[in-house]
């Protein structure tokens, strides 16, 4: 399916019937908009599933914690070895430790306050790109 839309945006933009403002559009209609339905589609697809036991999602949070503990703990030789200056040890190791976990944030942030607190969206999105 996804193949299919990119062929059918690359015909479009190729024959000029999208133009670059119409694309500019159609990407922030997905960014703010698709994208955020989708992956709460998928987390209450999820959670509603039959097939999901409650037990099961206990084990949620132990599995983020140990991909936490296992990206910090396997930082630490890496800055040793990389030889990083002292006062970029701390956010190197932290973003070896949460990995890409921001990006669900960078995503939902601007999905969900763009609208009713424009004057937060920004600086929240900064925030959370900068951890």
């Amino acid at each position: 399916k996804m193949l299919f839309c990119i062929l059918i945006g690359f015909l479009l933009t190729t024959k000029n019937i999208l133009s670059p403002t119409s694309l500019k559009e159609l990407s922030n209609i997905c960014f703010r908009l698709f994208t955020p339905c989708y992956l709460l589609v998928q987390i209450i697809r999820t959670l509603a599933s039959p097939a999901t036991a409650p037990s099961l999602l206990l084990l949620v949070p132990l599995i983020a914690l140990t991909q936490i503990a296992a990206g910090y703990l396997l930082s630490q030789p890496l800055l040793k070895l990389l030889n990083v200056p002292p006062p970029q040890r701390v956010p190197t190791a932290a973003l070896c430790a949460f990995g890409n976990g921001g990006t669900l944030a960078l995503i939902l942030i601007p999905a969900l306050f763009s609208a009713v607190a424009p004057a937060i969206t920004g600086p929240a999105v900064a925030a959370v790109s900068l951890y």
